[in-house]
């Protein structure tokens, strides 16, 4: 199972460059029930794939954008908590 959870940083207005590194923040829900975090990275409504799988009880994470992603202001993160 599998629940969704706000995504404090980025926000809607940010601005990242591919080849560098950002924090990414969330809310933590329930890390005693739902111990990892599955972040995906979407393009419009397209899931274009998992950023990474973390801890929850953490809050944040740090991703390193690749530089062959390509170019765009369409994209979002999500963040599901997992017990996996």
């Amino acid at each position: 199972m599998a629940l969704p959870i706000t995504v404090t940083k980025p926000s809607s207005t940010s601005y990242w460059l591919r080849g560098n590194s950002y924090v990414i923040r969330w809310e933590d829900g329930d890390p005693a029930t739902y111990p990892t975090v599955l972040l995906t990275l979407y393009k419009g409504t397209a899931s274009i794939g998992t950023i990474n799988t973390v801890n929850n009880s953490a809050s944040a994470y740090t991703w390193s954008i690749n530089t062959s992603l390509a170019i765009g202001t369409d994209y979002r993160i999500y963040a599901l908590e997992t017990n996996i």
